[in-house]
C-alpha cells in the first residue's frame, strides 16, 4: 500500500483498519462495514458482505460486484457460514452470473483453515447456483506439494479443484481455465473467457510504486525474508527483533535513505518501526520539518551494531545520530539545535523504556491482583505521609513546557510539563499543571507535614484542602510508577 499515492481512495474493512491506513499517510480513508455500497464510476457498484473472522481474529468479507452486464461474487478468502449465506440469499439461483470461490483452504499455524477448501466451495456453489463458477488465483500461486512435518498454505491445487467442480449441478458452468485468465460479462447471463494478457511493459514501468518493497518492509517493522511477519512488537519491546532481522542487510538499507525519509514524511510516527523510529521519535519529528535533511535519511537507515542494551545504544545509535545531525549541511542552525535537544530527550526516554521492560519481565502477580496490592500500598503510604519524607527518584524524565516546544510539540495551555516514568504495563507520560510542577520541587526530603506547611504559605489555602490535594497527587505519582518516589 505504501507504493500507492496518498490521495488514492482507501476503503478499510475491520476494526482499527481505517486508523492504520491513515497512519500510512492516506488522505482519503473511509471505513467499510458489512452492507456498505461503494459506487465506482457510472457502471460499477461494489457491496461489501460481512463474513466470519479468520482463525487469528482478522475481519473478513466478500464482495458483490454489480455491473450493467451482470453480477459477480468475490468470495475467495472467506469461510462458508450461515451469515454469509443469509447475506447473499437474495441472489441465489442465477442472480449471480459469475462466482469466484476458494480452491483450497489456507492452513494456518493454529491448525485451522481460513477459507473454504475445494469441497466446501462446491457445496456453497450447489446452494448458491450461480451461472458460472471459477477458482481463486491461489490454485496457481500458492499451491505446493505436501511435505512431511509442514503446514501448506494450499494442500490442494488446480487439478483437485477441477475434480471437485465436475460434480456441480446442472446450470452451473465451471470455468476450468487455470489462472491467470480474463473474463467478460456479455449480458444475458453469458460469460466470455480468454487467456490473461501480459501487462504492457511501458505501462508497467510507468505504474511502478515510488517505494521499493524492501524499504516499506523495513520501515514498517516486518522481517526481510518473511515480509508478512512482524520482526517484533511495536515500540522498544520489538527493537531487538528488528535489529537482529535486518543486520545482514545494513548496506542495502543505507542505499534506501531517501525512500525511508519519504516514508517518514508521509506516515504517522506510529507507522515508523525502524530502529530510529523506536529510539528517536522526537528527533525525527524535528528533522521532518526541514525541507531536506541528510541526517533524517542516515538516521532512518541506521541499524545499531552490538548488544541491544542502553549502554551500547548510547554509542551505537545516539552518538552516531548526533554526529549525523551535527554534520548535516542542509540544516539551518535552529533546526539543528532543536534536533540535538530532541535527541537528548530521546536518549533519556530510551533508558526509561528499558526500565519498563525490566519491570514487565519481573512482574509475578496477575494484573488484577497487582492493582489490588498497589491500592493497599497507596493507602498505607498516604496514611503515614505527614511523617514520611517522599523524594523524587532519578528514575524519570521531566520535560518542561519550553523543552516540549523546542522539540516540536504543541502543549495545551494548562500543561506545564510531562513526567515520563516506567511502569510494568508501559512507559507512562504524566501531564503536570504548574501547581503540580511546583509540588515536585518540594519533594526534596521534607516531611509530608512540612510540604503542606510550605504549600499553605504559598497558596494561602486552608490546611485540609492542601492535604487532600497533596494526598491525591502523591497517590497519582505512586500509581503511575513505584519507581517515581523514594520514602523514608
Amino acid at each position: 500500500m505504501l507504493g500507492l499515492g496518498r490521495d488514492m481512495p482507501v476503503y478499510a474493512y475491520g476494526e482499527g483498519t481505517a486508523e492504520r491506513a491513515s497512519a500510512l499517510g492516506f488522505r482519503c480513508v473511509s471505513p467499510l462495514d458489512g452492507g456498505t455500497r461503494v459506487q465506482l464510476g457510472d457502471d460499477l457498484e461494489i457491496l461489501s458482505i460481512a463474513a466470519d473472522t479468520s482463525v487469528d481474529g482478522v475481519s473478513q468479507c466478500a464482495f458483490l460486484v454489480e455491473t450493467p452486464w451482470g453480477r459477480m461474487l468475490d468470495a475467495v478468502d472467506v469461510k462458508d457460514s450461515d451469515a454469509l449465506r443469509e447475506a447473499v440469499s437474495a441472489w441465489r439461483n442465477g442472480g449471480v452470473e459469475l462466482a469466484f470461490v476458494p480452491a483450497g483452504g489456507s492452513v494456518q499455524w493454529q491448525g485451522y483453515f481460513n477459507q473454504m477448501d475445494a469441497y466446501e466451495s462446491v457445496r456453497f456453489l450447489e446452494w448458491l447456483r450461480p451461472g458460472h463458477a471459477a477458482a481463486c488465483g491461489g490454485t496457481l500461486s500458492l499451491h505446493a506439494p505436501p511435505r512431511a512435518g509442514a503446514l501448506e498454505r494450499y494442500p490442494s491445487g488446480f487439478n483437485d479443484w477441477i475434480a471437485c467442480g465436475r460434480v456441480l449441478p446442472e446450470g452451473v458452468e465451471l470455468i476450468d481455465w487455470p489462472p491467470p485468465f480474463a473474463v467478460e460479462l456479455t449480458g444475458n447471463g453469458h460469460v466470455r473467457v480468454r487467456a490473461g494478457h501480459r501487462q504492457n511493459t511501458t505501462a508497467a514501468a510507468n505504474s511502478r510504486p515510488s517505494v521499493s518493497a524492501t524499504a516499506a518492509t523495513f520501515f514498517t517493522g516486518y522481517k526481510p525474508l518473511a515480509p508478512t511477519i512482524a520482526a517484533g512488537p511495536s515500540g522498544m519491546s520489538g527493537l531487538a527483533g528488528v535489529i537482529d532481522a535486518w543486520r545482514p542487510f545494513c548496506e542495502t538499507i543505507v542505499s534506501m535513505g531517501g525512500e525511508l525519509a519519504g516514508l517518514a514524511r508521509r506516515c504517522a510516527a506510529t507507522a515508523n518501526q525502524t530502529p530510529a523510529g523506536r529510539l528517536a521519535p522526537n528527533a525525527l519529528a524535528v528533522l521532518r520539518t526541514a525541507p531536506r535533511s541528510e541526517a533524517l535519511e542516515r538516521m532512518l537507515a541506521l541499524i545499531p551494531q552490538g548488544d541491544v542494551d542502553p549502554d551500547t545504544l548510547e554509542i551505537a545509535f545516539f552518538d552516531l545520530a548526533g554526529a549525523c545531525v551535527a554534520a548535516d549541511p542542509a540544516l539551518d542552525e535552529e533546526v539543528r539545535r532543536k534536533a540535538l535537544v530532541a535527541l537528548d530527550v530521546d536518549r533519556a526516554v530510551m533508558r526509561i523504556a528499558f526500565e519498563h521492560l525490566a519491570m514487565a519481565s519481573k512482574r509475578l502477580l496477575p494484573a488484577s491482583a497487582a492493582a489490588e496490592a498497589l491500592e493497599r500500598q497507596v493507602h498505607a503510604l498516604i496514611e503515614t505521609l505527614p511523617g514520611r519524607r517522599p523524594r523524587l527518584s532519578p528514575n524519570h524524565v521531566l520535560i518542561e513546557r519550553d523543552l516540549l516546544e523546542q522539540i516540536g510539540r504543541t502543549p495545551p495551555n494548562d500543561l506545564a510539563a510531562i513526567l515520563v516514568c516506567a511502569a510494568p504495563e508501559k512507559v507512562r507520560e504524566l501531564p503536570l499543571t504548574g501547581a503540580e510542577l511546583a509540588v515536585l520541587d518540594l519533594l526534596d526530603g521534607r516531611t509530608g507535614a512540612e510540604i503542606v506547611d510550605a504549600l499553605c504559605a504559598a497558596a494561602g489555602m486552608d490546611r485540609a484542602t492542601v492535604e487532600a490535594a497533596l494526598d491525591a497527587f502523591i497517590g497519582r505519582l505512586f500509581r503511575a510508577s513505584a519507581q517515581l518516589l523514594t520514602w523514608r
